[in-house]
């Protein structure tokens, strides 16, 4: 997020990231036992969460870009109010691609897609075999003693 304004923040920002990972799953994996797992419809409340995170990430890079002086850098010949009005049109310009973006991708990948349908699949062929069987169970109750002997 700072890479705008020093390169060398964003490096020691990832390498604090590298070394705190590596910690906490050590200390997971000697330390805790696994939690049992819970099931969840969707993880809509996170996924609303980091999309607004991630609006926000880009407005505030661009509005660091242009404190830092690295745009009157990049854009030398133009001035203050000129410079403001570029760095909004270029943060409304990542905006709309990142949504469009959004809009594109679908949610769920078609390989998830795939395996869902073919367990749904699954599941009705099973349930047909259950009420055939259970067809077949009730046609026997129903018929007279006669006809059973003669089905054997």
């Amino acid at each position: 997020m700072l890479g705008g304004i020093s390169p060398l923040a964003s490096l020691l920002a990832f390498m604090n990231n590298i070394i705190e990972i590596r910690g906490d799953a050590y200390k997971l994996s000697t330390s805790y036992q696994r939690p049992f797992a819970k099931f969840a419809n969707s993880i809509a409340v996170w996924q609303l969460a980091l999309d607004a995170v991630s609006y926000v990430a880009v407005i505030v890079n661009i509005a660091l870009l242009g404190i830092s002086g690295t745009a009157q850098r990049l854009f030398p010949n133009l001035s203050t109010s000129q410079l403001i009005i570029c760095l909004v049109f270029i943060e409304h310009a990542i905006i709309v691609m990142r949504a469009a973006i959004s809009a594109l991708v679908p949610h769920t990948p078609s390989s998830v897609v795939h395996q869902i349908a073919k367990l749904e699949h699954r599941r009705r062929e099973a349930l047909k075999i259950l009420e055939r069987e259970s067809m077949r169970e009730h046609h026997r109750q129903q018929s007279p003693p006669n006809m059973q002997e003669s089905d054997n």
